[in-house]
């Protein structure tokens, strides 16, 4: 028990120097639009732990669906503004990309935009990189929770991507 919490620790205190040690790095850059744009990115990342319904083992569930079916989009945010959320939840596509988006493609995404901010390239072409960024993730999430529905496999699988998978 006792080295099962000295690695818990000694990982968290690991993971915090590493992450005080980016935003240093990113500090020394001096730009304050792409700082704000990489912790606008670290927001999201914990924004996505906050997102609707989670159970005992706090793995996400998705929504109760809404009873009258209508199309709804996740807005792309280009820059540092929050996702709105209360119009998702329900819609098990939409909801699905948000997770996906504030758990990791936003970091990706943001990333892109910010070496091409760093480029000085024009904004247009940021968000191209974005765009790419986030893609690139989402397609990527889509493999890993597509894996434990293949034929063979034996993993576990997050109730949130099962209404999408199916």
């Amino acid at each position: 028990l006792f080295e099962f919490n000295f690695g818990n620790k000694i990982a968290l205190l690991s993971g915090d120097y590493l992450l005080s040690k980016s935003f240093n790095e990113l500090a020394l850059l001096r730009n304050s639009g792409l700082n704000e744009l990489m912790s606008s990115s670290l927001r999201d990342l914990v924004d996505a732990d906050f997102i609707g319904l989670h159970d005992k083992q706090s793995k996400p569930l998705p929504s109760k669906p809404l009873e009258t079916r209508t199309t709804v989009e996740v807005v792309d945010q280009f820059g540092t503004e929050p996702h709105q959320t209360s119009h998702i939840l329900g819609h098990p596509i939409a909801e699905w990309t948000l997770r996906s988006i504030l758990s990791g493609a936003s970091l990706l995404a943001k990333s892109c935009r910010g070496a091409l901010m760093l480029a000085h390239h024009p904004n247009e072409m940021q968000k191209l990189g974005f765009l790419f960024g986030k893609n690139i993730a989402l397609a990527w999430q889509a493999k890993i929770d597509q894996e434990p529905f293949l034929p063979g496999s034996s993993g576990t699988f997050s109730l949130v991507s099962a209404p999408v998978m199916a």
